[in-house]
């Protein structure tokens, strides 16, 4: 799963918009149903995490670093 942090739906003029059509931001959604949420200290950054079979990056800044992750998954025999 993969979301805007509340930072980045602020600096995308984003998160009152969402709010108005009843959208609850993914940080939320994730937190509210018990998970946890990773995310980089800057909205732009390259973060991306494994946990288990999940795989995900934070943005298009991310699509390297979660394509290598992936390939990792599958050379150490993870399938889906």
């Amino acid at each position: 799963m993969t979301g805007f942090t509340i930072e980045g739906e602020l600096i995308f003029n984003i998160l009152d918009k969402l709010r108005k059509d009843g959208v609850v931001p993914v940080v939320e959604a994730v937190t509210a149903a018990g998970g946890f949420y990773s995310t980089s200290m800057s909205a732009f950054d390259d973060y991306s995490i494994t946990s288990g079979r999940l795989v995900t990056g934070t943005n298009p800044q991310s699509g390297h670093s979660t394509a290598e992750r992936i390939v990792r998954l599958f050379d150490n025999g993870m399938r889906p």
